[in-house]
């Protein structure tokens, strides 16, 4: 909850709020003039307060774009011929697509660079070539290209702006010598106006690229779609599935990738562009890399049911217009139950128009120009100027659809239909809870059911024996399961093995199977989606198949003393489930100068059997509780007195805990800081995971109202002191599977075995003929604050000046944080021979995932690769006919049995990996966005007091003008862990990394992602 003093003059934002529709005369209502015209809603607040800033800004706000069409920067305008001159000053088509998307991806724009940008400003998307980079990370006054538009303006265009990015398509160096710069207020001269004739001979190629680019769409989109999901994509991945095109040169294969960006903006039906929605986020945050690197424009191919509903209801004349019109204002005159609008609009008179109500779901999650436009041909909404979102979510709150007393806060992200089938034919949805199970789950069931998921590799599992006293400590996970164990071996008194166990899915499902092969068949199933309300998730596994891979006992013989008749040796009876796990043992040697120094050459990895093994589940409290000490008994604590922690209340624990296992896991955690310090020395920066690591929960209760029992729901989102007290165990999971990452990274690299590896490091350089000189470059300079009470407040010039000053335990400030990621490139997945680098991390061998196979094929296959290299180790020794008999049945589902697959095999994965990573981060963005909102909106709707309130952040960078007295900047908030638009003086002296104080909520829309704060030091 946000404490009371958060909460000052609710009564001034709350009007703000999207509040029910008015209840109109049924005289307008037959008219169809359901608003009424020139007005917006009032509500008694209206007679409150509302101060001429708020007015000014809601005004501002409901005119700006909702859908940035980036088609309208391509208009027709007579121009010469210029061909000559761009053959001269562009390149040949030697790239390769790869290379080129990478390069557009991955480089900061530069000279001679086409961009399509939305200006701010103006409200309007814009096509433009670079002449002149930014010249500064932190400056405001330089760190903007420099930018020729196709209307032969020069603009600056901040790089968090950018749409699309054309690397570099003209000669940097001949751009340079056009001095257009230099002559910049005489718009006709001569260079100025070739360049821009340049432009629009690259605006004509596009368009006429675009005919045979949308037939070519519609293939890719047929491979690409499935029934209920969204599947991301990109460039690369679509140009490489298309037929080829005959280009001539770097321009023309530059004006094809523009087309393509193009008509997938156009087609509201088939294709959903991130870079078309109002952006909330920057770099900084959402992908932990420089401003100066274009955002990520992330492709999704629209479910099947959206295709199908979106494109019916775009047919509709103007007599269905009308006959929805009518169902409209009936449904509004009389309104119904829930439960029967739903078996209405699928069954009875409503299903003519379900198509159109699927459209309008569909709409509050991508409002399309062409749908808001075909919606206000609806009479409903013709009062109005334009079709809006909030229209839109009004309408269906009026009906009884969103936001009603069976479902009372409705999630209009995945009501979108692009997460999954709703269950009973919702067609709002409040949690992931509501949604069937997929497909590829019900198929995993029956492979359980059919016994399809035993062990495929039981000759590997004799390689390491547990003893019976063993104990296996499951950590607690974000996700409903856990798939991470450690455990401890005492050797000798020196040397110890520290285990740790995740579950071995690639030696349980074949890569063969049919379920595999449908797995991977789509993009959307490649990953599970994390990080949702409540900590929930969206599988690829059912629940039962997950129980039965993860590290769990379940049922296990508990009589290991009894013998078979005859029988000489005390084995114990095994239960007719196998449960087994892949195994990292790491010897750490106790009297070692430097234990983790030499990580790779002290690394094993193992297929294990732990049927004996007793395994205990712990909670992050019952973990958090004894990394703490608190529940040491006496004699292990004899300076309780002076513990300035708080004993563990006195609850009846979820597993029994004794003094062996709260010795095992505090010298786990002891191994673990020092990991940890090992990393910071190699330049790591890691943030408080209680500043970014936390997630909205919600609870359901029932109230009375009217004699009716009316559900309830209460949004609640821990407080950073609330996290903070759990900060050893975020602390112990996440350096647990760091040092996994590490560990196998090591041993994959020292085994010369092909894996998938994640990479980050600095920002290259995308211009030799930059104008940045060195001088420039050190004067570029910005203040850093942080926790350390050591050092003062600093100036820095480089990531690793931002990230030097650290608190006692380790961690950077957010600030510094942000800073440092203003250096860094953005990461990427390669493989293990392209010499992977992690700086953030501190991992010489980049961060190599295997630990959650249950939900991600990366993982998968990483631990294939793995579990082929010691199937190889086993059976080289083998005899011609033992091998056969040990790999025939394994080469039949389709095992790598000769070895690990090629690096150029994973290189191939790589695209699909990382397009599906980048589309589950972007909905899971907007699904949390959504909620935190919707929690700050109760918030200020419960609370009435008039107290003084504060909210913390970090600029993350600064924005447009609204007019002479105002200007955006985005930061990040501290206490709703997310970045806020924050209103500024135009001469406020922040900058990026500059930390401010929030006192007032000026405006706030869930469904639109937005919300606006005041500075507190600039008003």
């Amino acid at each position: 909850m946000i404490s009371r003093a958060f909460l000052r003059h609710p009564s001034r934002a709350r009007i703000l709020l999207k509040q029910d529709f008015l209840r109109y005369s049924s005289s307008l209502k037959q008219n169809g003039q359901f608003f009424k015209p020139n007005q917006e809603p009032k509500t008694i607040l209206d007679a409150v307060y509302r101060d001429e800033a708020q007015l000014k800004l809601h005004k501002y706000m409901n005119s700006r774009k909702q859908f940035h069409d980036p088609n309208e920067t391509c208009f027709v305008s007579p121009h010469r011929n210029v061909e000559s001159v761009i053959l001269e000053n562009t390149f040949e088509p030697t790239q390769t697509w790869e290379q080129i998307v990478s390069n557009n991806r991955n480089l900061p724009p530069s000279a001679g660079s086409i961009v399509e940008f939305f200006d701010a400003e103006n409200d309007r998307n814009c096509l433009g070539i670079v002449v002149k980079e930014s010249q500064s990370k932190f400056n405001e006054s330089h760190n903007k290209l420099i930018v020729l538009t196709s209307k032969n303006e020069l603009t600056r265009v901040y790089p968090q702006n950018i749409n699309f990015n054309a690397f570099q398509v003209l000669d940097a160096e001949w751009i340079h010598s056009l001095d257009i710069l230099y002559h910049r207020f005489d718009e006709e001269y001569s260079m100025r106006l070739e360049l821009g004739e340049i432009l629009h001979s690259f605006m004509d190629k596009t368009r006429d690229y675009q005919g045979s680019v949308q037939k070519e769409l519609r293939k890719v989109y047929a491979n690409l779609a499935s029934q209920d999901n969204a599947n991301a994509t990109s460039l690369l991945a679509v140009v490489s599935q298309m037929n080829s095109f005959h280009l001539k040169s770097y321009f023309d294969q530059s004006a094809l990738l523009m087309a393509i960006h193009l008509e997938m903006s156009r087609d509201a039906s088939r294709w959903i562009v991130s870079s078309c929605l109002p952006k909330h986020t920057t770099n900084l945050s959402f992908l932990h890399c420089s401003n100066e690197l274009p955002p990520e424009i992330i492709y999704f191919g629209n479910s099947l049911t959206n295709n199908d509903s979106v494109t019916h209801f775009l047919d509709y004349d103007d007599a269905k217009l009308d006959e929805l019109n009518t169902f409209l204002l009936s449904l509004i005159e009389h309104p119904r139950d829930y439960d029967d609008l739903t078996l209405l609009l699928n069954i009875w008179q409503g299903k003519d128009f379900l198509h159109a109500f699927k459209a309008m779901t569909f709409a509050l999650f991508y409002p399309h120009t062409s749908l808001m436009e075909k919606f206000a041909k609806v009479k409903i909404f013709q009062s109005k100027d334009r079709v809006r979102i909030k229209d839109l979510q009004d309408l269906f709150r009026k009906i009884g659809l969103y936001d009603c007393s069976k479902n009372p806060l409705t999630d209009i992200v995945i009501s979108a239909n692009i997460f999954g089938k709703p269950s009973l034919d919702q067609l709002a949805v409040s949690s992931p809870k509501d949604l069937r199970p997929s497909p590829l789950e019900l198929r995993s069931a029956r492979m359980l059911s059919a016994g399809e998921l035993d062990d495929k590799f039981r000759h590997l599992r004799n390689s390491k024996k547990y003893y019976q006293d063993h104990v296996i400590y499951v950590l607690p996970s974000n996700q409903s399961y856990s798939y991470i164990g450690v455990s401890l071996e005492k050797i000798n008194a020196r040397k110890y093995l520290i285990n740790v166990h995740v579950p071995d899915v690639a030696a349980r499902i074949p890569p063969g199977s049919t379920f595999f092969e449908e797995l991977v068949s789509y993009n959307f199933s490649l990953e599970s989606l994390k990080g949702l309300i409540d900590r929930g998730s969206i599988e690829i596994l059912a629940k039962n198949v997950r129980d039965e891979l993860s590290l769990r006992t379940q049922g296990l013989a508990k009589s290991g003393e009894l013998f078979r008749v005859g029988d000489f040796e005390n084995t114990r009876i095994r239960d007719h489930k196998s449960k087994t796990c892949m195994t990292l043992s790491f010897e750490y040697n106790t009297f070692a100068s430097s234990p983790l120094k030499e990580l790779g050459n002290l690394v094993t990895v193992t297929f294990d059997r732990i049927n004996n093994v007793k395994v205990k589940e712990l909670t992050w409290e019952a973990l958090d509780d004894i990394l703490a000490g608190r529940l040491e008994s006496g004699i292990l604590n004899p300076f309780k007195l002076f513990n300035r922690f708080k004993e563990a209340e006195e609850q009846k624990p979820d597993v029994s805990i004794d003094e062996h296992d709260i010795s095992n896991l505090g010298f786990i955690y002891n191994v673990m800081k020092t990991h940890f310090s090992m990393r910071n020395s190699r330049c790591a920066s890691a943030p408080p995971p209680s500043n970014l690591k936390r997630v909205v929960s919600r609870a359901l209760s029932y109230e009375k109202k009217e004699e009716l029992e009316v559900m309830k729901t209460t949004l609640t989102l821990p407080t950073v002191r609330e996290a903070a007290r759990l900060s050893r165990a975020l602390f112990f999971t996440d350096e647990v599977q760091t040092f996994l990452e590490s560990s196998v990274a090591s041993y994959c690299n020292r085994e010369a075995i092909p894996v998938l590896a994640r990479h980050d490091g600095l920002l290259e350089p995308s211009d030799k003929f930059s104008t940045l000189d060195e001088a420039a470059s050190k004067a570029d300079e910005v203040l850093v604050s942080h926790n350390n009470k050591l050092l003062p407040n600093y100036y820095c010039s480089s990531y690793y000046q931002a990230i030097m000053a650290k608190d006692r335990h380790g961690y950077v400030s957010l600030p510094a944080f942000f800073i440092g990621n203003n250096y860094l490139g953005k990461q990427t997945l390669v493989t293990s021979n392209e010499s992977p680098y992690s700086l953030t991390k501190g991992l010489p061998m980049g961060r190599v995932i295997v630990a959650n196979a249950i939900g991600s094929v990366e993982a998968y296959l990483n631990q294939l690769q793995i579990l082929a290299h010691l199937h190889l180790q086993e059976t080289a020794g083998s005899t011609y006919l033992k091998s056969v008999i040990k790999t025939s049945h394994l080469k039949a589902s389709g095992y790598p049995v000769h070895g690990p697959l090629s690096a150029k095999f994973l290189a191939s994965q790589i695209t699909r990996l990382r397009d599906t990573k980048l589309g589950n981060r972007f909905l899971v963005e907007a699904h949390t966005r959504f909620w935190k909102l919707r929690y700050l909106e109760q918030e200020l709707m419960a609370n009435a007091e008039d107290e003084a309130f504060n909210l913390s952040c970090v600029v993350t960078s600064i924005g447009h003008e609204i007019d002479s007295e105002t200007k955006f900047a985005r930061a990040w908030c501290l206490e709703l862990a997310m970045e806020v638009d924050m209103l500024i003086h135009p001469y406020s002296d922040l900058t990026m990394g500059s930390t401010a104080t929030v006192d007032k909520v000026l405006y706030i829309d869930a469904a639109e992602g937005q919300c606006i704060v005041r500075c507190q030091d600039d008003y």
